[in-house]
Formats: structure tokens, sequence, C-alpha cells
């Protein structure tokens, strides 16, 4: 596995200490969520069995994940590894009603749900409740925190795994995406960092043991002495 690209790192140009990213989701959510489940029936659609959990209001957010089991479980334990406790068995249920794995009236926590069936279940989203100002505000700083975080692991010598590393951050609600730069009228890798990142801070260049980019490399480094392509993760969204 290649490592971080040190030859492609630029001098982070904001303070770090504006940076705010621990956000605490109220731990009632999933507790309101689970008592809405009772009152969902089979014949709802998808939509209204959403709005019937989690609401309507416009500042609601979740995240939906899935999990492929690979050995035969129940409701009740995907419940317990995925929630911490057997209880959401329901949420579970009334989430997946309609996959044809069980009939919710009669669903229970030791209903079966046999190997390689694929399970829905939500997360409460770290921006639920914030209004569209605030989140933005969030997302944002959030995002800033996630390149500091590449640029040290970077100077650490972490090893570089871009889907590994877009998996996790996904995780986190920062979605990457892996890409092809393209430099245009960009001079300097200072200048191509301002296109795509909006800051003097290029994350991630696509380099291996060859070195495409000049040992050395800096900020007023012309991208046209790559010797391959370049590419960078890039925050969408």
């Amino acid at each position: 596995m290649q490592s971080f690209p040190h030859d492609f790192l630029i001098t982070i140009r904001r303070s770090a200490s504006t940076i705010q990213t621990n956000v605490t989701v109220p731990s009632g959510v999933l507790q309101t969520w689970l008592e809405h489940a009772a009152k969902v029936t089979d014949a709802m659609s998808f939509s209204q069995m959403t709005d019937a959990i989690v609401g309507t209001s416009p500042d609601t957010r979740f995240v939906s994940a899935t999990v492929t089991p690979d050995a035969d479980t129940t409701l009740g334990e995907l419940a317990k590894s995925q929630y911490g406790d057997k209880r959401f068995w329901r949420l579970l249920a009334a989430i997946n009603k309609d996959r044809g794995y069980f009939n919710l009236d009669s669903a229970g926590p030791d209903t079966r749900i046999p190997a390689g069936k694929l399970i829905e279940l939500w997360r409460v989203s770290v921006y639920n409740g914030m209004d569209v100002v605030t989140r933005t505000k969030v997302a944002g700083a959030n995002i800033a925190a996630a390149y500091d975080e590449l640029l040290a692991r970077a100077a650490h010598g972490d090893s570089f795994n871009p889907n590994g590393l877009m998996d996790e951050f996904q995780k986190r609600e920062i979605t990457f995406g892996y890409s092809e730069v393209s430099a245009g009228d960009a001079r300097t890798i200072r200048e191509l960092s301002l296109k795509y990142f909006g800051s003097q801070v290029l994350a991630a260049g696509d380099l291996d043991e060859s070195r495409r980019i000049p040992p050395g490399a800096g900020e007023d480094t012309n991208p046209d002495q790559a010797k391959e392509t370049i590419h960078v993760l890039q925050a969408i969204g």
C-alpha cells in the first residue's frame, strides 16, 4: 500500500482553533424513533413509515446504512449489535417491513433473519435538528477538520488508501471523491490547491515509490512537472 505523498504537502493557511467538530447527538432521539416505530403498520408506504418514525421537520436528518449478516441471526441480535440494545428490534422491523423477510404484525425480537439478507438501519445524523445556516457552518468546519486530519496523517507517514479513506470519512458524514486533477491555467501547486480546495493546501496527491512529483516539490512547483496524472481527495458537498 502506498504512503501519503510527503512531497505534495503545502502548509496549512487556516487556523485550526476555528474548527469545531464535536457535535453531540441527543441520546433521546433514538428512543423517540423506537416509540414511533411501534405505531408503524404494514399498510404504510415507505415514505409514510419514514415520516411516522422520524417526523416531518425540515431540520430532521438521519443516516441510512445497511448490514448483511454472514450467518443466520434475529432482529433482536441485530438490534443489540447495531444499537446496543435488543429493544430496538422494533425499529429495525419497521424500517425493513417491506423486504419480505417477515410480517410486521407478527415480528418480534426472535424473528429470524437469514444469512445474506440485507438489513437497513438508521442512525441519527450529527446534523439532526440544525437549521440550514447552522448545518452549513458545522459541515464546513467538519470538512476543514478532515483536510487537516489528512495532512496530519500524511506528515506522520500513514499509508494512503483512497477507497479506505472515503469509506472511513463517509461514516463520519463527510463525502470524499478521488479524481484526476485538471491543472488548467494553474501555474503552481499553490494555485492548483486554491482551485480545488479554496485554500493553499493540497491533500493527498496520487504518488507512489516512483515519486511522480519531483523530490522537494513545494508551493511554487509547476504541476506540469508531474511525471504522471495527479489525483486529489476532495470533499463533495
